[in-house]
């Protein structure tokens, strides 16, 4: 009697201990319910306290709450360190948005050290639970080596899971390593097929893909008028690089009629949003009235805003409009100056311009610094620039020294076969006056000697380094 006494006060307290959850589990439900609400309806506080002791008890779907709360200070002081002990917590506990959420926490370095090999390790936890995002950044990790080995394979694997979920940025750059045949082989017809996927979605870079794809016949039929949709249906999202491609057609007349005020057009939205080359563009269209009335200043003002991005071409032309005197806001005091055009043909020089190299060359030599001169119009004419080439061959006869008469050594010796090679160069590249040089000076020369010349200049390739450090000339430069 006393065991089934027992017994039957066993069996009324453990069906109490289990009403007694149910009640709990049930009011839980209901709290993380009503902060979820809370959450929705802007109620940032309200969600604090309801998902906080939740959290507490353990409730993963609250702990992710609470730590979005803290990421975000929202409701309460934003507080990256608490944001991830919570989604450490709810990651732990098998949360795909938490392990997702801390990956990124790990990848920026907030309220944690940073490091990318965490990030990995949340990123790929997530990622197997199908979290799109998790997927498409573990795809970009391996793709670029942060955090993992580089493995464009396994790259490819996650953006081609989070490209099926529909992610756009993941069919881009399947696409993208289908048409380079980076981590799957290449394969043009499957990178069409996900790029139309990602322009499907409004992609601009994707529809100006398939521009391109039309335009070549890669992996789809060759069609120009598709290829110029794609391109228009780009620039109209305002994709810059479709605009500055829309411009180059309509600037040129390839497969539409020319038409420069609308190149104009296309040049502006492109130089808008920053293209280099764009600004450039239009500096030009502004200077030379082409499409639109001469403006100089406009012209100077799109240059200096390329040129200060670094672009050679603009900075060659600022040099230019400063030396010639025509300048951007000239009542601020940018006039006329050696130093303007020094400063801006000397950066274009730099990066290996060869018609601000030979400006220069010719500034210094009017200058009377014959060395520095010299190195420029080397570099210049070891670049292929004819009227440099045909300096050289002044140089190489030895009349630099009448010219250009200079009291230090000449920075070359007299070479009648390196004259004779610069004079047929700069003759092929249509400088008349050195065909007068070649002639008087081919009169003087052997067979062999001319033999020479012309074994040499036929032999002659492009070489920027030829002429040695800045400053420091080679002297037997270009043979």
């Amino acid at each position: 009697m006393l065991w089934k006494k027992g017994g039957a006060l066993l069996t009324r307290f453990a069906i109490g201990l289990v009403l007694a959850s149910v009640l709990a589990f049930a009011a839980s439900a209901q709290d993380a319910r009503r902060g979820a609400a809370a959450y929705a309806r802007g109620d940032f506080s309200a969600a604090a306290e309801l998902w906080r002791p939740l959290a507490r008890k353990g409730d993963a779907k609250a702990q992710y709450g609470l730590a979005e709360l803290y990421a975000k200070g929202q409701g309460v002081d934003r507080n990256p360190q608490q944001a991830v002990t919570w989604y450490r917590l709810a990651a732990l506990q098998g949360h795909g948005a938490a392990q997702f959420s801390l990956g990124g926490m790990y990848g920026k370095g907030a309220g944690v050290a940073r490091d990318h090999g965490a990030a990995a390790k949340w990123y790929r936890l997530a990622a197997d639970q199908g979290v799109v995002l998790a997927q498409v950044n573990l795809g970009f990790m391996y793709d670029k080596g942060e955090g993992v080995s580089r493995d464009p394979r396994q790259a490819a694997i996650w953006y081609r899971k989070a490209a099926r979920q529909g992610h756009l940025g993941a069919q881009y750059n399947l696409a993208a390593m289908y048409a380079d045949g980076a981590g799957v082989t290449k394969d043009d017809a499957q990178a069409a097929r996900w790029f139309h996927k990602a322009a499907d979605q409004g992609d601009g870079a994707a529809h100006y893909a398939l521009g391109e794809f039309y335009r070549l016949g890669r992996g789809v039929g060759q069609s120009d008028a598709e290829a110029l949709r794609r391109y228009q249906k780009a620039a109209g999202i305002g994709y810059a690089d479709a605009q500055l491609h829309i411009a180059y057609l309509y600037d040129r007349g390839r497969g539409v009629a020319q038409d420069r005020a609308r190149a104009l057009k296309w040049y502006r939205l492109a130089a808008d949003q920053g293209l280099t080359q764009a600004q450039y563009s239009l500096g030009a269209m502004h200077w030379n009235g082409v499409g639109t009335a001469k403006d100089y200043e406009k012209a100077v003002a799109w240059y200096l805003l390329a040129a200060e991005q670094g672009l050679a071409e603009a900075q060659y032309a600022l040099g230019i409009s400063y030396r010639l005197g025509i300048s951007y806001r000239m009542e601020l005091g940018v006039k006329k100056t050696r130093a303007g055009a020094m400063k801006w043909l000397g950066r274009a020089a730099a990066q290996g311009h060869r018609n601000a190299r030979y400006v220069l060359g010719d500034i210094h030599l009017r200058q009377r610094q014959v060395a520095k001169g010299w190195w420029f119009m080397c570099a210049a004419a070891n670049q292929g620039h004819a009227k440099a080439q045909h300096v050289l061959g002044l140089f190489y006869e030895g009349r630099a020294a009448l010219l250009w008469p200079s009291r230090g050594r000449a920075p070359v010796r007299t070479d009648l076969i390196y004259a004779l090679m610069w004079y047929k160069l700069a003759v092929a590249g249509g400088v008349n006056e050195a065909a007068f040089y070649l002639e008087a000076l081919a009169a003087r020369m052997s067979a062999p000697q001319r033999f020479d010349a012309e074994l040499a200049a036929g032999k002659w390739q492009p070489n920027p380094n030829a002429c040695g450090a800045a400053g420091k000339p080679a002297t037997a430069a270009g043979r």
